[in-house]
């Protein structure tokens, strides 16, 4: 086990998933993309050296994840990478690598450009038309 390999103080644990399924939920037949809480929030479970505990509702996407574990493991995300680092809302600012640009995915036609889903925080909603 990790704690028998003498790794507990160095390993990260993450327990995360998708944006769930949405088949139909609230008479809409359409897919991952609307303003409820089971389309829009992501659940991310993390322990580890240097990260706080309690939690935290950071503005993120899963195309986040991969650039946020490279700066775990002090790598650099490469620059051909979408996403964005979310260390600096996990660790405390010292170990705050710099981020990369703002997230960005593709869209109709395979341009390219910032976020073009819908979002939602607690104190904001960008509806999409």
């Amino acid at each position: 086990t990790i704690q028998e390999l003498q790794r507990w103080d160095t390993t990260y644990f993450i327990v995360t998933s998708d944006h769930g399924y949405n088949l139909g939920h609230h008479r809409i037949p359409s897919n991952k993309f609307l303003l409820f809480d089971h389309s829009l929030r992501i659940p991310m479970v993390m322990r580890g050296p240097g990260i706080q505990p309690g939690n935290n509702s950071v503005l993120g996407t899963n195309v986040d994840y991969a650039p946020t574990f490279l700066a775990l493991a002090g790598i650099a995300t490469p620059s051909t990478m979408d996403g964005r680092s979310l260390l600096s809302q996990l660790v405390p600012r010292e170990l705050e690598h710099e981020l990369p640009e703002p997230t960005r995915q593709r869209v109709q036609h395979e341009r390219r450009g910032l976020a073009a889903r819908p979002w939602r925080t607690e104190q904001f909603v960008q509806y999409y038309n």
